[in-house]
């Protein structure tokens, strides 16, 4: 798998990032992490928020999406 090889070609020194969904689990379970703050990762509130603002986001000056 991808993410297998890429742990190999990196000797597991990568930070790797992902988006919201099957990515953050894939990584999760094929890349073996060998320290805190390898993964970055989105934990998917921007979609969210636009519908529901989460009482600690800030607020916005404006709507989030201008489209």
């Amino acid at each position: 798998m991808a993410i297998e090889m890429l742990y190999e070609l990196t000797k597991g020194e990568a930070i790797i990032t992902t988006g919201v969904g099957q990515h953050q689990m894939w990584t999760g379970q094929y890349y073996k992490f060998t320290s805190p703050r390898q993964l970055l990762t989105s934990p998917g509130w921007a979609r969210w928020a636009s519908a529901i603002r989460p009482p600690w986001a800030p607020r916005s000056p404006g709507p989030i999406n201008s489209h």
